[in-house]
C-alpha cells in the first residue's frame, strides 16, 4: 500500500508541474505569509492581502514546470518575461524557527505527505507563486482536481492545523484571479522548495525500472536487459527463479568434456585386449550355419513347411498358460516385457534391456549367445558383426528350446510360438490366445535352427514381443503338465509377484526341467516329502547372492558348467559373468580375469575383474558383515565359487 501511495504522489507531482514535497512540518505557533501572483494580461484581479510575517530569508528561485508533460526528461527553460505583468516574481516568506522548533520539525515523518490533498481544511495557508504564461499545455484533471474542483495543488502546506480566515481569503483571492485569467490551477508555476530539513527524494522511474527493482527486492535478479532483435531468441534467458538457462553449446561442450574425461580414465582400466583369449577345447555336439544370410534358402523353407504343424492357441489353453505364469488367468505381462532381443550400441556383444522385469530371460539368451560366439565359432568378442549376431541369437534360442524338449516324452519335437495376424493391439504385451504355435518334428538341431531363423524377425524387433514369445515357446515345448510335476509345489508360478523370472523358469532354460532348487540331486525332507534339485551338468552355470547370505547352496552341476559362463542372480536382478579362457573350467589358476555384463546397467565399455583366490581377508558371510564394509554384491557372488577370492575392479568404481 505504501508503494501505491508513493507512486500516486509521484504522478501528481509530474502532472502539476514538479512540486517538491517537504518533510518538514512547521511549528503550530509559526505564521506563514502568502505572496501574491501576478495576474495575466487578459484581466485584473484584486491582489490578495499580504500577511505580516517574520522577516524571511532570501527566496529561492522557483523552477518552472516542463513545457511538455509528455517529455519530462527534456531540459526546462525559464518562461518568457512577456508572460508576466510584473517583472518581479512573488517570493516566499519563511518564518524563523527556533532551535526547539527546528528539532521538532526535523523529527516530522513523511507519513502525512499523502494526506495533504485529502484534507480540504489544510489547503489554506499555501504559499502562492507566479502563474505560468498563457498558452501552456493543459494537464488532464486528476482525481484530486475532480474531488475539490480546480483548486491549486501546487503549494506546500505549512501545517495540518486550521488556518486563519485571512489566510483562506488570500488563497481564495489568488485562486479566483487565476480562474478569471483563464488558467487551470494545474498550470500554476510551482513553489520554490522550502528551506528546511531533509526532503523525500524519489527518482523518476520508468516501467522497466519498477519491474527490475521489484525483481531485486524479491531475489529474482533484475537489471535491464537488452531486448533481442525481433525473430531471434536470446542466447540466454532469465527464468522465473532468476537462474540462467544453459545454452545448447554449453551442454554439448560439457558432454564432450565428460566423454573425454571418461576415455582418459578408461585408459587406466584393464581392457579386453589384455585378457587371455583361450577359446579352444570345447567339444560342441552341434554345428550351426553361423554364416547364413538374412533369409533361409527356399529349398530348406519348403522342407520345413512339411515338418511344421501350425495351430492357434485356444482360449482354454491360454488360460492354463497364464495361471502357470501368474497364478491368475486375468493377469498379463508387465509393459516392461514388451521388447525383443536386440543389442546395445556401446557393447557390440551385449543384449540391451529397456526396463526391469525380463532380465532373467534376457540374461539366459545372452549366456547362450556368448557360448556360441566364444566356444563354437571361437570368435574374439570384439570382432562380432551384425549379420553374425542375428545367427548367434537364432542359435541361442535353438539351444534353449532343444534343452526344454530334452526331458520330455518326445525329445524330437518342440514348439515355436509366433504372433497371429489377428492380434488386436501390437503395442501391448501379447497374450497366448493371440498367438499360433508351430510344432516341429526334427531329427537334428540344424532343422530347429532353420525353423528359428525363418521366424527370427518376431524375436529380435526392438518394440516386438521376443522375450514373451520365447517364454511361451519354452512352456509349450516342455508342456504345462510336465512343468507342474517338476515343481516342489504345484501352486508355484514361473514369474514372481514382481514380474521377475522364478528359479523354476531359469532351470527350464538351463537343464530342461522346472525344478525349484539349485542343489545337486533331490532331498528327502521326511514324511515322503521330496524337494527336487539339479541332476546333470549344464552348459551354462548359475551363481546367486542368496548363497552369500547363507540361505541355500548352489550345487556343482550349476557352479561348474561345461563353458565358463554363469547367469548371476543378485538383488532380484539377473546378469552375466564369463571368461574368455576355457581352461578355467578345468583348473584353478592363482589369478584370472572375468568379464561382467549387466544388460540393464547402460555400460559404455567392458568391465574386467581380476580374481585372486585365497587372498581375501574380510567377512564372507554377508549376514555377519558390517554395513561399513561396503562389500560389492558381485564380489560376494564370485566368492561363492572361488573361496576367499580377492576381486579387483582394475580402477573402476565397484557396482554396489
Amino acid at each position: 500500500m505504501l508503494d501505491i501511495l508513493c507512486d500516486f504522489l509521484i504522478i501528481q507531482r509530474d502532472v502539476t508541474g514538479g512540486v517538491d514535497i517537504a518533510t518538514t512540518q512547521l511549528s503550530e505557533t509559526a505564521t506563514t505569509a502568502s505572496s501574491t501572483s501576478t495576474l495575466g494580461k487578459a484581466g485584473a484581479a484584486e491582489q490578495p492581502k499580504k500577511v505580516s510575517a517574520i522577516p524571511a530569508k532570501k527566496p529561492v528561485e522557483a523552477k518552472p514546470p516542463p513545457a511538455n508533460w509528455f517529455d519530462q526528461s527534456s531540459s526546462i527553460s525559464k518562461p518568457n518575461n512577456d508572460d508576466f505583468d510584473d517583472e518581479s516574481e512573488a517570493s516566499e516568506v519563511i518564518p524563523k524557527q527556533t532551535k526547539k522548533e527546528t528539532s521538532k520539525a526535523t523529527t516530522a515523518v513523511v507519513e502525512d505527505d499523502w494526506d495533504i490533498e485529502d484534507d480540504p481544511s489544510s489547503q489554506a495557508g499555501y504559499i502562492k507563486m507566479p502563474q505560468k504564461a498563457r498558452g501552456a499545455f493543459q494537464a488532464p484533471p486528476t482525481g484530486v482536481n475532480q474531488q475539490f474542483g480546480n483548486r491549486p495543488s501546487t503549494a506546500v502546506p505549512s501545517s495540518h492545523q486550521q488556518q486563519k480566515p485571512q489566510q483562506q481569503e488570500a488563497w481564495s483571492a489568488g485562486g479566483a484571479g487565476a480562474m478569471k485569467g483563464g488558467f487551470l490551477s494545474s498550470n500554476l508555476q510551482s513553489n520554490p522548495p522550502i528551506a528546511g530539513p531533509k526532503k523525500r527524494v524519489i527518482p523518476k522511474q520508468t516501467k522497466n525500472d519498477d519491474v527490475d527493482e521489484l525483481d531485486d527486492l524479491m531475489g529474482f535478479g533484475g537489471g535491464q536487459q537488452e531486448q533481442p532483435p525481433i525473430g531471434k531468441k536470446p542466447a540466454q534467458e532469465r527464468d522465473t527463479l532468476g537462474f540462467l538457462k544453459k545454452s545448447e553449446e554449453e551442454k554439448k561442450r560439457k558432454e564432450e568434456e565428460k566423454k573425454s574425461a571418461a576415455m582418459q580414465k578408461g585408459a587406466a582400466y584393464k581392457q579386453l585386449s589384455e585378457v587371455n583369449q583361450n577359446l579352444a577345447g570345447y567339444q560342441a555336439n552341434t554345428s550351426y550355419p553361423y554364416t547364413l544370410g538374412q533369409n533361409v534358402p527356399a529349398s530348406i523353407r519348403q522342407n520345413l513347411q512339411q515338418q511344421i504343424k501350425v495351430d492357434p492357441i485356444s482360449q482354454s489353453e491360454s488360460t492354463e498358460i497364464k495361471k502357470l505364469l501368474f497364478k491368475s488367468a486375468s493377469s498379463n505381462f508387465h509393459d516392461s516385457w514388451h521388447q525383443g532381443f536386440y543389442f546395445d550400441n556401446s557393447i557390440k556383444y551385449g543384449i540391451y534391456q529397456k526396463e526391469g522385469g525380463p532380465c532373467g530371460i534376457l540374461a539366459a539368451v545372452q549366456a547362450y549367445f556368448l557360448k556360441h560366439l566364444l566356444y563354437h565359432t571361437q570368435t574374439k568378442i570384439t570382432e562380432v558383426n551384425r549379420e553374425q549376431r542375428e545367427n548367434l541369437i537364432a542359435a541361442a534360442i535353438t539351444d534353449i528350446l532343444i534343452q526344454a524338449a530334452s526331458e520330455t516324452d518326445n525329445p524330437s519335437r518342440l514348439t515355436i510360438v509366433i504372433p497371429s495376424s489377428s492380434q488386436p493391439n501390437p503395442k501391448q504385451p501379447i497374450q497366448p490366445h493371440q498367438c499360433h504355435k508351430l510344432t516341429l518334428s526334427f531329427s537334428n538341431s540344424q532343422t530347429v535352427f532353420y525353423a528359428v531363423k525363418d521366424n527370427l524377425s518376431y524375436f529380435i524387433q526392438q518394440e516386438g514381443h521376443g522375450a514373451i514369445l520365447l517364454v511361451y515357446s519354452v512352456i509349450q515345448t516342455r508342456g504345462i503338465r510336465n512343468i507342474l510335476d517338476d515343481m516342489d509345489m504345484r501352486e508355484n508360478s514361473l514369474l514372481t509377484e514382481h514380474g521377475y523370472a522364478s528359479q523354476e523358469l531359469i532351470n527350464i532354460i538351463l537343464i530342461g526341467k522346472a525344478t525349484s532348487n539349485v542343489f545337486d540331486g533331490d532331498k528327502d525332507m521326511g514324511d515322503n516329502f521330496i524337494i527336487k534339485g539339479i541332476h546333470k551338468q549344464s552348459d551354462i552355470g548359475f551363481l546367486t547372492l542368496f548363497e552369500a547370505y547363507g540361505y541355500f547352496q548352489v550345487g556343482q552341476y550349476l557352479k561348474s558348467p561345461r563353458v565358463p559362463i554363469w547367469i548371476v542372480c543378485s538383488e532380484s536382478h539377473y546378469s552375466v559373468l564369463f571368461s574368455t579362457d576355457f581352461t578355467l573350467t578345468q583348473k584353478r589358476p592363482a589369478q584370472f580375469d572375468l568379464i561382467y555384463y549387466d544388460e540393464l546397467a547402460r555400460q559404455e565399455d567392458d568391465i574386467v575383474l581380476t580374481v585372486k583366490p585365497g587372498l581375501y581377508k574380510g567377512e564372507t558371510d554377508l549376514q555377519k558383515a558390517k554395513a561399513s564394509d561396503m562389500i560389492p554384491p558381485i564380489d560376494a557372488v564370485i566368492r561363492t565359487k572361488w573361496d576367499l577370492g580377492l576381486v579387483s575392479w582394475n580402477g573402476r568404481q565397484p557396482i554396489l
